[in-house]
Parts: C-alpha cells; structure tokens; sequence
C-alpha cells in the first residue's frame, strides 16, 4: 500500500468523522484518512472554555453560512454556525447533551428504515458517553431526579451538571415541581414531558468541554495507523466504472492531491457540506448537476432536499440585583471576570466552564391544556396536510410518511412539541422591530433569557450547490414556517414564557412587576407572539436530513447501512442522514449515528 492509499478515508473530522476515525483505526490492519478542512482549535481556550461560544460564532472555527431570505420571518437571512475545526460543531455548540424520545428514534424504522429503532439504537447512545453517578439525595433534589433511576453508560464524551447547584437552576425545578409538570422519569430510560436539570458536555474533572477532538481522537491520535490532515478542502469524490467510489480529490498545502481507498469512502462533512460535495462529485439531481457542467454519475434527485431544523425564540427578563447571572461576563467587567477565573483555576468550576445551558423543560403542543385548544390544534393540521400538486410521487410519499409521524407526536400531551430553558445572563442582540435585523446592544444590570424551541418542525427546506466551485457555499433555504402549524406552535409556546417567567419561585429572581428586558418583547397574546417569532426566531444548529436516509421510494439518499443509493464503497455518515429530527439537542444523536455506522463498517469487513 503506498502513501496514498488507505483502507477507509473519512471527509470530515467533525462530530460524526472522529468517532469513525476512532473506532475504525481501532483495527491496527487498516489505515485510515480523515480530511478535516478547518484547523485544530483543541488548544483554543474558547473552545475549550464554554463560557466563550457566543464568541465563537462567526469566527475562524465558524463556517458562518447564510441562509437565503426567509420571507415568513421579516425577509431575514438567517446565520447559520456550523463548526468549521477539528471536532466540528461539538467545538462550538452549546453542550446540551440531551436524549431524544424513544418514539422519535422508533419513527425511525416506520419511515421504512428496519433495524433503526430505540431498542437498537440506544446501545449506541450509552457507547458514546459517561455521565456522574455520584449523587446525594441533597443534589437528586435540586437537580429534579428524586426517584429517577441512572442511565448507565461507558463511553469517551464525559457528561456532567456544571455549576450544579446553583440559584437558577433551583428555582427552574422548583417553579416545574409546583406546576406539577416535573420530568418524572430519566428521559434517558423513558419517554416523559416536564421540567429538569440537563446533562451538558463538560468534563467534571478538568471543567473544559468534552467533544469529539479531545475525546474520541483524543483515544486514537498517535495510531500510526491513522492519518489527519486539518486545512485539507475535499473537492470531489473519484469514481470508476459503475459508480464505485474509488478515492477522494482534495486541496491540502496549495496542492491538488488524490488519495485512494480500498474499503469505502465515508462522507462526514455535516447536513450542508455532504450534499453539496455529492453534487459536485456528480451525484444529485441531474437537473442541478448539468446547470453546472457536472457530469453525471448518479441521478439521485433527492439529495439536499428535506432539510430539517429547530428554530428557537429567546426573550429577556430584568433580574434583581441579587441574582446571580453572568452579565458581568457579557460586558467584559473586570471583577466579574477575576472572580470567574480564579474559581476555574482553584475548583476547576463556576461560569466559565459552561455555556449556561443549565436547565430544560421537554413540553407537549400548548393547545393541549384546553378541549377548545386541542380542536384548533386538530383543524390546523387538517387543514395542512401535504397535498399532490407539484410534488412527485416519491415526495408524496415521503411527505405523507413524515406528516402521520409529526400530527401523533403534535397531539400527544405525553409528547414534547417544544423545548423551553433559561440562560442566566442576557442574549447581547437588540431586534429591528420591522426588518427583524440584528445589532450587538450590551444591556446593564442583571438579566435572565428564556427560551423556547420548536421540537417538531414541519417545514422542510434544501441545500444545493450554486457552482462547480467547492469555494462557494451552499445556497441554503431552510424555509422556516413555510408549514403554517409550525408558525402557531413555536407562537404559543414562545407566549408560554411570560407565564414561566411570572410563576413561582422563577419569579422571584426577576424584578416585579415582571419587565422584558427590550420593549419588543412585551407582548401579551398570540398575534404579538406570532410576530415576535418571526422577528427573533433564529436557528438552533440543528440542520439534518439533507441525505437522508429513507426508502428510495419515499425520497432517501441512503439505506439502512447507510449506503448512497446506486453507488458503491460510499456512505454517508452526519447529521444529513438523520430521517426525522429528534425533539431535542442533536448531538447525542450524531454520537450515536456514528457509532452504530462504525460498527455497521466493522462487521461488513470483519474487523476487530
């Protein structure tokens, strides 16, 4: 084998690509290529730091991608982050790490994907991470866990509650346990709604974040048997004979270079970057591909289509002098960030360890609280069911599949629709109230961000090439609300946070009478919720679906070994192949989509 030739070469050394480095190099016989093209940051304070992920956004880690207009949100173009550095998004994110429902995961297998279903899968999930164990019936309380029974698991991303306890995170499980809607069971274990205390990325023992570079890699790096390269761009994949995947192009060092791979390529570039490097390796809608000159190698019309995201919606609220939040950090004080160092140096604890991501709350559709609500709720989604103009058949059909899957998660109180969760410092961006445009507006005084999420989206959008050139990106169209449930459902859940907000003993670390921090957001009925979202609503980096992996019929790209249609020795292994989102963060998924494919790899080829 020379230098250039490798069993397996992995595009992408982000959260998927690393665990597939990882467990593939973990057979000393193959040899491994992984092509990242950002840079490594693991020494990068602020990526070790999650206190620093806002400042990350936008920077040199950062794709900073565009998407294009969105005519139901003020016209906006929305930016969207995507980790652009050894380790990917997990470098960048803001360390939830939370499970997905079960009945999300068992969709999985209806949509025609069989062996993808929570019994399968969560074995994956459980390889993937260690979370504490090491709990006080004091701390069970104030994390809301009283009774839950332990997830067990073993695996490289280490889990904990950082800053736990603290003054926020105390009154947010109080305030759900008055309510009566507490999480009652381990979501880990057993579907449930209510409000808890969520898991986040950070390594207890050093307070730094814990992600696939400084993990996964961490285990593999000086395998002579695994090569890295960072600032390597690919640039197409190499084909022969019958769509046979025999190689990758790649920039590296100025130079335009090939690799081969005898086993397989594995596409890990992430739910933009994937589809657009099938299209420009010849895979696509051929329509798309001869536009710009592409020679066809597979007619796959679905690529980059059935994009998939949570949209999320934060407002401020003026907290009392006493309360503890971070805002001394956002304005860049001195004591504030003294103190905040000095409590990291000693305790390897406090602010800096975390993105502040402290608290969650999964939440059934809001219409469900009243008879009234649950049949407006039933008429909008009657209304919106997918129709057969314009749509092809297998689109018809995939649409149908997803629209069945979402109305019973939608009216299904033991189901969350939404996602709410609280920051402990202000959100630094004040809102155009006519465009919806944002500029940096650092506040004084103590503030408190809720925020909610949409869980189940129904609107899908794309992402495709829009030249021959690997420089350019994606045009990228999410299409938020173009699905008009999507719209009322993030609206009455975003209105749900002035009640949040005002209720017992959140609302004692607010000030009283309870007073949005900005103007715009004091509104007080669902036609200002409405159009509050579409003004502030923003991606909450989750995109997924784009080679999803489907039936061929219902629209897939791949199958359930997560193979590209019609070709060979190439698979697609990202958030791209995820078929339906999860109601929550993504990144446990992807962990465990990576190592379910890794150990799908193994056994096709008899590795150890």
């Amino acid at each position: 084998m020379s230098a250039n030739d490798y069993d397996f070469i992995i595009i992408g050394g982000g959260t998927a690509g690393l665990v597939l480095a990882s467990r593939l190099s973990e057979d000393s016989s193959q040899k491994v290529l992984v092509l990242e093209a950002g840079s490594d940051a693991s020494n990068n304070d602020g990526v070790k730091l999650g206190a620093s992920w806002l400042a990350l956004q936008g920077s040199d880690v950062d794709w900073s991608f565009k998407s294009e207009p969105q005519k139901r949100m003020k016209g906006r173009q929305v930016t969207l982050n995507q980790g652009k550095t050894l380790g990917g998004s997990s470098a960048l994110n803001a360390q939830n790490f939370s499970p997905p429902t079960q009945k999300t995961i068992d969709a999985w297998g209806a949509l025609g994907n069989k062996g993808w279903d929570w019994e399968t899968l969560r074995h994956f999930y459980t390889k993937s991470y260690t979370p504490i164990y090491d709990y006080d019936r004091t701390s069970r309380k104030a994390l809301g866990r009283e009774g839950w029974e332990d997830n067990q698991a073993d695996g490289p991303i280490q889990i904990s509650f950082p800053e736990s306890p603290n003054q926020l995170g105390e009154a947010w499980v109080e305030t759900f346990r008055r309510m009566g809607s507490l999480m009652p069971h381990n979501p880990w274990l057993r579907d449930s709604v209510g409000g808890f205390i969520n898991q986040a990325s950070v390594d207890p023992a050093t307070g730094v974040r814990s992600y696939s570079a400084n993990a996964y890699y961490e285990l593999a790096k000086h395998r002579s048997n695994l090569v890295l390269l960072t600032g390597a761009v690919a640039e197409k994949i190499l084909f022969a004979g019958s769509a046979e995947a025999t190689g990758v192009q790649y920039q590296h060092a100025s130079q335009t270079k090939t690799a081969t791979a005898g086993k397989e390529v594995i596409l890990a570039a992430g739910a933009y970057q994937s589809p657009k490097l099938l299209e420009l390796s010849g895979i696509g809608d051929r329509a798309i591909l001869e536009r710009y000159g592409i020679p066809v190698v597979i007619d796959l019309p679905h690529v980059g289509e059935n994009l998939q995201d949570h949209l999320v919606c934060e407002m401020g609220f003026e907290a009392l002098d006493t309360t503890q939040t971070r805002d001394g950090i956002i304005r860049q004080e001195p004591e504030a960030l003294q103190k905040a160092v000095e409590e990291l140096q000693t305790n390897k604890t406090g602010p800096l360890t975390s993105t502040g991501f402290l608290t969650n709350a999964f939440m059934p559709t809001v219409s469900l609280n009243s008879p009234e609500g649950a049949k407006r709720l039933e008429q909008l989604l009657e209304r919106n069911r997918p129709t057969t103009q314009g749509l092809s058949r297998q689109e018809r059909a995939r649409a149908q599949a997803y629209y069945e899957i979402a109305e019973k998660a939608l009216v299904d109180s033991e189901q969350p629709s939404g996602a709410y969760f609280a920051f402990p410092y202000q959100i630094p961006t004040l809102t155009d109230p006519e465009t919806g445009g944002l500029t940096i507006d650092v506040l004084p005084g103590n503030h408190i961000s809720f925020i909610a999420a949409l869980g189940h989206p129904l609107s899908r959008g794309y992402v495709h090439i829009q030249s021959a050139n690997v420089g350019d990106p994606p045009t990228i169209d999410p299409k938020y609300f173009s699905h008009p449930a999507d719209l009322e459902i993030m609206a009455e859940h975003t209105l749900q946070l002035h009640k949040l907000a005002a209720s017992p003993p959140l609302t004692g670390l607010l000030k009283q009478p309870v007073t949005p921090s900005r103007s715009l957001s004091d509104f007080a009925d669902l036609d200002g919720a409405r159009n509050y979202v579409r003004l502030r609503a923003t991606t909450m980096w989750h995109p997924a679906g784009t080679c999803a992996m489907l039936p061929r019929d219902r629209g897939g790209v791949l199958d359930t070994k997560l193979k590209v249609y019609g070709a060979k020795k190439l698979r697609v292994v990202d958030a791209s192949a995820v078929p339906l989102l999860p109601p929550a963060n993504l990144q446990s998924t992807v962990y465990a989509l990576a190592e379910r494919a890794a150990s799908l790899v193994k056994e096709e080829y008899g590795l150890e």
